[in-house]
This record gives C-alpha cells, sequence and structure tokens, in this order.
C-alpha cells in the first residue's frame, strides 16, 4: 500500500482520528469546534490541526502540553510523525482534497440521523480523492471516510523549498 499507509507512525495516527472522532465525537460537535471544519479553502495542518484544542482540565481529552487534539501525544519512537503528517497535508494532499476532507468531516459529523462514530482509513488508487460513505454498525449509522492516494508518499520532497522528514526506524 505504500509508505505513506505502511508506516506505524501513520498506523498510529490512524488510530488517533478513530478514537478522536469515537471517544470524543461530542467535543467535535460542539458548534464552536463544528463551524471550523465547514468552510472552503481550508489548510487542514494549520487551520485545524494546529488550532483545535481542548484545555479543560476536567477530562483527559489530550496528553499533549499544547492541548492540540487532532495529534497523537509525542513519542520518541514517531519523531518525525507529526512532520510527515504535515507535509502530507500542505505538499501531497490537493488543496481542493484540504477542504473536501474538512467538509466531509463536517458532513460526517452534522448527519441526521447522528454517526455514532467516524472510521477513518486510507487506501491506494488511481487518482487522490476523498470519500464518505455511510456504513452501520450494531444497526448504529457511522461514517466510513476513506483518504485515497496516489502511490506511496514520496521518499524525496515534491518542492525545493520544502524537506521531506525521514521515516521513523
Amino acid at each position: 500500500m505504500g509508505a505513506l499507509i505502511m508506516t506505524k507512525g501513520t498506523k498510529r495516527l490512524a488510530a488517533h482520528y478513530n478514537d478522536e472522532f469515537d471517544t470524543w465525537i461530542d467535543f467535535y460537535r460542539d458548534p464552536a469546534v463544528l463551524a471550523r471544519f465547514n468552510r472552503a479553502g481550508i489548510d487542514v495542518w494549520s487551520d485545524l490541526v494546529q488550532t483545535i484544542k481542548d484545555a479543560s482540565t476536567t477530562n483527559d481529552h489530550t496528553d499533549r502540553p499544547d492541548d492540540l487534539t487532532l495529534l497523537p501525544k509525542k513519542n520518541n519512537r514517531h519523531a518525525n510523525l507529526e512532520a510527515r503528517w504535515k507535509y502530507f497535508l500542505q505538499r501531497v494532499l490537493t488543496p481542493a482534497n484540504n477542504t473536501k476532507l474538512a467538509n466531509l468531516i463536517h458532513a460526517a459529523l452534522t448527519a441526521a440521523p447522528a454517526n455514532r462514530y467516524i472510521v477513518f482509513d486510507v487506501r491506494v488508487g488511481a487518482r487522490q480523492d476523498i470519500l464518505l460513505a455511510p456504513d452501520f454498525d450494531d444497526g448504529d449509522p457511522i461514517a466510513r471516510l476513506t483518504i485515497i492516494v496516489a502511490g506511496a508518499l514520496p521518499v524525496t520532497s515534491l518542492d525545493k523549498d520544502a524537506e521531506l522528514p525521514d521515516l521513523d526506524p
């Protein structure tokens, strides 16, 4: 399936999003958070990943000192995870698909009847795309959001001005 989706770091990232949009789905349905997902021209890394925080001290939503919820707790075994995710979102995923990703998360969060959770997946396809499909779990509606990549993350940078971080060992 390629270097983007066969790494331990990417599996960790997918597991984090699956937990976020299951355990903490009501946090993302809060109108102040929800509104951030539904707009044109969004840069998912800068406008969502780097800004959505839960600074509440009454729950265990995030173990990060910066309170960001859309990144897992830092882990020395995945030292380049955030840099590679940023590179993918800002250099590989097209601007149209950044917007589509955010808008489909919004659609999944606002669907009627309400989705119990959202499952995130990545697969290789003929062309880059983002898909949202309804599904069921024990009779409850859920959403399946799939990022389709057109091949593995490049081994070298696509942009001479942006260095692609190494894979974590």
